[in-house]
């Protein structure tokens, strides 16, 4: 009848009848066809993905990928297309890591011709680490007997990565190494935290190194001297001994070692102070 279509499945020559039944009658018309069957090729064309930066607090991206274009043969009705990522069992619905990934989609035909393509997502990171509890100035005191400080004056803050891994770096205005000992005063400090996608922050701070350990003052012993002058007699006396962790700033004495004292008992007071 008219209207009726038929698909062949191969090249060949086919014999195809048309029968024509009426009420009192049937007729049939018959005749050779020469069938050359030509399938349109399989393609498929990915998309091309621009680069994005990860969701914030998060080391990952949920990316929004259009589909691939594919074009099978006119003949095939049921196709199927499957898209892998080369970082594991994941889809492309799921989030993608930072750096890039491989992605190959595959579309295939009924009758099993297949074709394939591939695309990248890139996911950067661009979100630099938080710094907390950043201190303005770190005071330390002197170790006993010296005119520096060993105590603990890097490292005083807390920081954060939306991709965790962090590298540390502190700098001093000093010549000290990271681990050597503080000197006497006021040491700037600049820390940086950098990650693994070279994002960075800083952190600056004073470390000032006070000194609370007072001389050490060893004075002579009493001198007692003779004399038949009614006015009293000079005396030279010792040199008073001091000992400091630091620089001593002054030290003196209530009278010169070269004063006339008097006769009787004087009694002579010394001190010293440091810087």
């Amino acid at each position: 009848s008219d209207g009726d279509c038929y698909n062949f499945p191969t090249d060949g020559t086919y014999n195809v009848c048309l029968t024509v039944v009426s009420a009192n009658c049937t007729d049939t018309y018959c005749e050779s066809i020469n069938v050359n069957l030509t399938f349109d090729a399989t393609t498929i064309s990915c998309p091309t993905v621009p680069p994005v930066v990860t969701d914030p607090n998060s080391c990952e991206a949920l990316v929004s990928v259009n589909a691939p274009v594919f074009m099978v043969d006119s003949c095939s009705i049921n196709n199927s297309i499957n898209c892998v990522r080369n970082d594991g069992p994941f889809t492309v619905n799921d989030p993608f890591p930072v750096g890039m990934t491989t992605v190959t989609c595959t579309i295939t035909d009924e009758s099993g011709t297949s074709a394939s393509c591939s695309y990248i997502v890139e996911v950067k990171d661009e979100t630099d680490p938080i710094i907390t509890n950043c201190p303005s100035l770190i005071t330390l005191v002197t170790d006993l007997g010296s005119c520096t400080s060993t105590q603990q004056g890097l490292g005083q803050f807390n920081a954060t990565d939306n991709c965790i891994s962090l590298g540390v770096s502190c700098s001093r205005s000093d010549i000290g190494g990271s681990s050597g000992p503080w000197p006497l005063g006021q040491t700037q400090v600049e820390c940086v935290v950098i990650d693994l996608a070279n994002n960075s922050a800083s952190c600056n701070y004073t470390v000032e190194v006070v000194d609370n350990e007072p001389p050490i003052i060893v004075c002579p012993a009493d001198i007692t001297v003779a004399t038949t002058d009614p006015f009293g007699t000079t005396i030279t006396w010792p040199q008073i001994i001091t000992t400091y962790n630091c620089a001593v700033a002054s030290q003196s004495c209530s009278v010169p070692t070269d004063f006339q004292f008097p006769c009787g008992n004087t009694v002579v007071n010394c001190s010293a102070t440091d810087d």
